[in-house]
């Protein structure tokens, strides 16, 4: 309009200026979502890629497609976009012309306001959801990069680990030990001196259900177990700010545990030292 000439440069000024004083109210709370965005954005990156990747292998895979969430997806397309269009700013220039000519960050600010009206009542189950993908990527990782640990095989009610071994000792350090338990029997004490390697032993049965029920591979020859909710009294600790000593602290582990037991549940207890 002005170029044309249709609007005068009063006016042009006028308007100019309303552009950029709505811009600079806005400005604060985009610096707030920069910050944050520009931060995380290589995280955000790597998310995209993942969900993408995901995508594609639920078009080809049939298995595949209850793992993949469009909307998850969708939600971080809509963050990466909010990044790319937040670092325009950096600029100082651009960050003059952009808020002057086209009032910038009160743009952004509605683009933001949009997205958590549209994502604010759906984060939590994305959240669930990409945890979830987390643990698939995580599981996914492990098995590749593991070729010689094996998955467990579900029974009625026995226990059986040939050559299990913990996955954080050293191959030069790691010694490989079996564990039975049978239907009939519903306790193992283990006894021997000290640092011969007992807690690493008990570990290892732990780390081998808690890796089982997560659907990971395990380091071990062969894995058979019942589905068992797994608690532990290992490492227990005092707590000055709560008075509790502790003895006290592994009192009300045991009873903890205890409660689950008496409460139905099939439970798997490891106590290490205990009392």
């Amino acid at each position: 309009g002005y170029f044309i000439p249709k609007v005068s440069f009063p006016q042009l000024l006028m308007v100019l200026t309303v552009s950029f004083v709505l811009a600079r109210i806005k400005s604060g709370a985009v610096n707030g979502w920069m910050t944050i965005l520009d931060k995380e954005r290589f995280r955000i990156q790597a998310l995209q890629a993942q969900l993408e990747a995901l995508q594609l292998l639920a078009i080809k895979d049939e298995k595949a497609k209850g793992l993949f969430d469009e909307s998850l997806l969708e939600l971080v397309k809509s963050l990466s976009q909010l990044q790319k269009l937040s670092a325009y700013r950096m600029n100082a220039v651009v960050n003059f012309l952009l808020n002057t000519l086209l009032a910038w960050d009160a743009l952004l600010i509605i683009k933001i306001r949009k997205f958590e009206q549209t994502y604010f009542d759906k984060l939590d189950d994305l959240e669930m959801h990409l945890a979830n993908v987390e643990v698939w990527i995580s599981g996914s990782k492990m098995a590749y990069n593991n070729p010689q640990h094996t998955y467990a095989s579900w029974s009625e009610g026995e226990f059986e680990f040939k050559h299990l071994s913990h996955p954080f000792v050293p191959i030069s350090k790691r010694i490989a030990n079996d564990f039975t338990l049978n239907s009939s029997e519903c306790a193992v004490i283990l006894t021997g001196p000290n640092m011969a390697g007992k807690s690493t032993y008990l570990r290892s049965v732990g780390a081998a259900i808690f890796l089982a029920n997560a659907g990971f591979p395990i380091l071990a020859e062969s894995i058979k177990l019942p589905k068992v909710e797994l608690y532990t009294s290992m490492r227990t600790s005092d707590d000055l700010l709560a008075n509790s000593s502790y003895f006290h602290a592994e009192l009300h582990r045991l009873r903890f545990i205890v409660d689950a037991i008496e409460s139905g549940n099939k439970v798997f207890f490891i106590l290490d030292e205990i009392l």
